[in-house]
């Protein structure tokens, strides 16, 4: 890809409003502090080095662009990426719905298929990697996932890889279907134990952690996006739900070599810790119901995420700054020199959204509406658009300001 194709794919990413990892990484939006801050924890990771951030902002100030930033960077460091977004469909209260998101979301350094079959397909028979996996799972895991492990690596048939990694990967097979293969490849029986999806899938987080080790990566890195859905459960699923995030802050619950990175709205604070009062209901409902352990992990992990890092609005010289990228990216794009620097536009921006919490994303999105205009007329537009909302911002910034008050000339 050349430079102007670069430059276009910038812009025409901003304008459609569609996450693109590599955008992100080349246009950090003013988040180049806290990327710092996550190569510092990717760099930290090593056995029994299992981290998790907290990380809040307002609608539209850039949380998802950073996360997608923070997945360029951890590939380029040599770690596995999971990216999954959390929705009805994906509720952590029940990590067996999570877990195949994960999986499906997930990229090795130098792939662009999603999923871990690169971890396993690799390893044969006998080898090192072989017997530490297969080992850390016998001795560390439910018994299903070494017997998975061990068909999959050592077994004589083909036929079922496919119905193994499916396993592996979070459609879970039943255990007649596993002994059956296991009776095929080693002509034998074995125990599979009772399995519980909702009780069990944890190991499955263990098992990738330790495949990303054996396998000689830097380390696994989770990003969960929308995390404030957990505020759409009710009361005992988001107690469960927060305590399960607090299986991931570090590692006495067996990720030994993971960074989780969580991204909150501002409103799950007021909307949900406050008005809900969580803090206190969520550890009492796990209590009341002989769930101790668990009421320790949500009280934990609750008291965290009130303390979570937020990622502010970015300050005036900080917008100046993007604005001066957009116009850079915008030059480049469609080859032509704009007669406005950043200091130009993030004014004339301004003027089109004098309110102070206007979103980042609606100002970027106006900001190349503006140049669409001022590169096809030669001239500035005049609009009167200072209520105008964000779902009107792209592709109808010109037609609602010409609607209000007709470009000159």
């Amino acid at each position: 890809m050349n430079y102007h194709q670069e430059q276009r794919l910038i812009i025409e990413t901003f304008r459609s409003g569609v996450p693109s990892r590599r955008v992100a990484s080349r246009f950090p939006m003013g988040r180049e502090k806290y990327l710092e801050t996550a190569l510092h924890q990717i760099k930290a990771l090593r056995p029994d080095g299992t981290q998790c951030s907290l990380i809040s902002a307002n609608y539209g100030e850039g949380k998802t662009h950073l996360l997608h930033a923070v997945w360029d960077l951890a590939l380029r460091e040599e770690c596995v990426v999971s990216l999954a977004i959390l929705s009805r469909e994906t509720p952590f209260d029940k990590l067996h719905k999570v877990y195949p998101k994960v999986i499906a979301g997930s990229y090795l350094p130098g792939s662009g298929q999603p999923g871990i079959e690169q971890l396993v397909s690799g390893i044969r028979s006998g080898s090192r990697e072989a017997d530490e996996i297969i080992g850390f799972a016998e001795k560390h895991l439910h018994p299903k996932l070494g017997l998975v492990l061990r068909n999959y690596i050592e077994g004589s048939s083909t036929d079922s890889l496919y119905a193994l990694y499916q396993d592996l990967a979070g459609e879970f097979i039943t255990a007649q279907d596993l002994k059956a293969i296991h009776r095929i490849n080693f002509r034998g029986s074995a125990g599979v134990g009772r399995f519980s999806p909702l009780a069990h899938t944890w190991d499955y987080f263990r098992m990738v952690d330790a495949l990303v080790r054996i396998k000689g990566y830097r380390g696994w890195v989770l990003l969960f996006d929308e995390a404030e859905l957990i505020g759409k459960l009710g009361m005992g699923a988001r107690a469960k739900a927060y305590a399960n995030i607090s299986r991931f802050l570090n590692s006495q619950d067996g990720l030994l070599n993971t960074l989780t990175i969580f991204a909150f709205a501002s409103s799950f604070f007021t909307d949900v810790l406050d008005n809900r009062n969580d803090l206190a209901k969520a550890p009492a409902w796990l209590q009341t119901r002989g769930l101790a352990e668990e009421a320790a992990r949500a009280d934990r992990v609750l008291d965290r995420i009130a303390k979570s890092e937020s990622l502010l609005p970015l300050s005036q010289g900080h917008l100046a700054t993007v604005m001066e990228q957009i116009v850079d990216a915008h030059a480049g794009a469609y080859g032509w020199d704009p007669p406005v620097d950043g200091a130009e536009l993030f004014r004339c921006v301004q003027e089109l959204f004098p309110a102070r919490d206007t979103k980042l994303r609606t100002r970027i999105r106006a900001a190349i509406q503006w140049l669409d205009h001022l590169l096809q007329y030669g001239e500035p537009p005049v609009l009167r658009v200072s209520d105008l909302m964000e779902d009107k911002v792209s592709g109808e910034l010109g037609e609602a300001g010409r609607a209000e008050q007709p470009v000159r000339g």
